[in-house]
Formats: structure tokens, C-alpha cells, sequence
């Protein structure tokens, strides 16, 4: 079948859940089945069959929902943080004017990261630094930023990070999720295909038995 979209795929399992309602809820057309090859277990094994891509249809579009909400998460903690950030990073380019070696320690010449992983680099190490080296939080109080508020930005990071690595596993499981689907959606419609074309052949001269069944194109 072609490239799978949420509505050509329900559009799909509409198709053969009412192919096989058609045939198996008239005795008459499930007997001249029968003498095909499509007994009880044959009809057991396309029913399980749907079920299970019907599960995983349904699974995929769960995991894409977590996806959805992981990236939203992650750009709201990412705002907020970079709030934080770029007001303190700013107050320390005041701060530090005068002074090149806390310029370079703090990163306050360079561009910062437009991805978020140059992001949370260039944070994370503006926020080890003005801790890690004596005098630099002193020279900022000026500013009304206390060692509080130092630790609260950085947790907004540290934060950013989490979910970041949230956002990244959703990613996979959806992926992954979508091509076990897709995987099952091929077992499927090949199984639909030889009962469609089956049923052509056992009802070839009942055009009102194709009509119903959905089979005249």
C-alpha cells in the first residue's frame, strides 16, 4: 500500500475489517470461502493478524503523543532557562568589562550556541565558572544575584538537560513504534490482497455480492 498516514491507514483497516464482517457474517459466502481455502483457521490467523496491527497502529500513535509532549516539555524548560541565562550572562559581561581572563572563563565574547547542545555547553560551563573561581559571585552581588539564585539557574540547566534526554528517548520509541507498525501493516495488507482477489474470483458472477462487500473497483 502506499506511504502510511493516520488517515489512509484508518481508511485501510475500515477496508478489511469490513471485508472480512462481509463474508464471515453470511454463512453462504463464508462456505464458498471455505472451499478455497479459507476455513476457521484461516480466518483466526487474518483476525489475529488485524488485532495485532491494529494494537501497534494505535501504540504509534501513543508514542508519538509522548514525543509531542517531551519536545513541548523540553522547549518550555529551555525558554525559561535561557531566560535566566541570557540576563545573567549579560549582567556579567557589566560585571566583567575590565577583566579578559573572566571574559574567556565565562565565554562572554563568544556567539552563543544556537543548537541546543552548543546551548547547554556554553551554559553549563558559564555556570561552573562563576563558581569555581574566587571572587567572581562577589563582584556580581552588585547586581543582586546571590549564590541562591546561582544554584537556581543552574537546576533550570540542569533541568534543560533531563529533558532533553527525555525528548531523545521519545524520539526513539516512537521511531521505533512506527516501523514496527509499518512492518505489520505489509503482513496485513498482503493478507487483505489474496482474500480481496480470492473473493473476486469465488463471486465473479455476483456483482451485487461485490458491490457489498466493497470490491467493484
Amino acid at each position: 500500500m502506499a506511504k502510511a498516514t493516520d488517515n489512509r491507514l484508518d481508511q485501510f483497516f475500515t477496508t478489511v475489517r469490513n471485508l472480512i464482517d462481509g463474508i464471515q457474517n453470511d454463512p453462504t459466502l463464508t462456505q464458498v470461502m471455505g472451499t478455497l481455502g479459507y476455513g476457521p483457521a484461516q480466518w483466526a490467523a487474518g483476525q489475529t493478524l488485524y488485532d495485532t496491527t491494529l494494537a501497534l497502529h494505535a501504540r504509534q500513535k501513543d508514542e508519538y503523543g509522548d514525543q509531542f509532549a517531551a519536545t513541548q516539555a523540553l522547549n518550555a524548560a529551555w525558554d525559561k532557562a535561557d531566560a535566566a541565562y541570557r540576563r545573567t550572562r549579560n549582567l556579567a559581561k557589566v560585571a566583567f568589562r575590565d577583566d579578559p581572563q573572566a571574559q574567556g572563563s565565562l565565554l562572554l565574547g563568544a556567539s552563543q550556541g544556537e543548537s541546543l547542545s552548543a546551548w547547554l555547553d556554553q551554559a553549563r560551563l558559564f555556570y561552573q565558572n562563576l563558581w569555581g573561581r574566587p571572587g567572581m559571585l562577589k563582584a556580581m552581588e552588585r547586581f543582586g544575584l546571590t549564590e541562591a539564585q546561582v544554584k537556581a539557574e543552574q537546576a533550570l540547566v540542569a533541568d534543560v538537560a533531563a529533558k532533553q534526554a527525555d525528548q531523545r528517548t521519545q524520539s526513539r520509541e516512537a521511531q521505533e513504534a512506527t516501523e514496527h507498525r509499518d512492518a505489520q501493516i505489509k503482513s496485513l495488507d498482503r493478507w487483505y490482497i489474496d482474500l480481496r482477489d480470492v473473493a473476486r474470483v469465488a463471486f465473479g458472477d455476483r456483482p451485487q455480492v461485490l458491490q457489498n462487500l466493497g470490491l467493484t473497483r
